[in-house]
């Protein structure tokens, strides 16, 4: 993914579990409560232990997916550069992360 400014900006996918009915969504972040979705929602259903969401950033080609499957695409040319981040809200709880250049 692509992080600017310590995270306010950023391509962020977010797994949630929106009340049993569990999804997948990209967004745009650019300020501290200014988001914007990329891409159609994606019903992912509960994800299974040790399931990897991946962030992708070629170019304008914005990607998320699951388990190495394109579950949403989005043309965005917002952020050119950045550095690879990781959140987290509440609960959850990420194991095994990697980021690259």
């Amino acid at each position: 993914m692509r992080a600017q400014n310590g995270g306010l900006k950023a391509y962020v996918g977010i797994y949630s579990w929106k009340n049993g009915s569990p999804v997948l969504q990209l967004f745009k972040r650019n300020g501290s409560n200014n988001w914007t979705q990329l891409g159609s929602t994606y019903n992912s259903g509960p994800l299974a232990a040790g399931a990897q969401l991946k962030v992708t950033a070629v170019g304008s080609t914005i990607s998320f997916l699951q388990n190495g499957v394109v579950r949403i695409t989005a043309t965005d040319t917002a952020f050119t550069g950045g550095a690879p981040g990781i959140m987290s809200y509440g609960t959850g709880r990420v194991d095994n992360w990697a980021g690259a250049a």
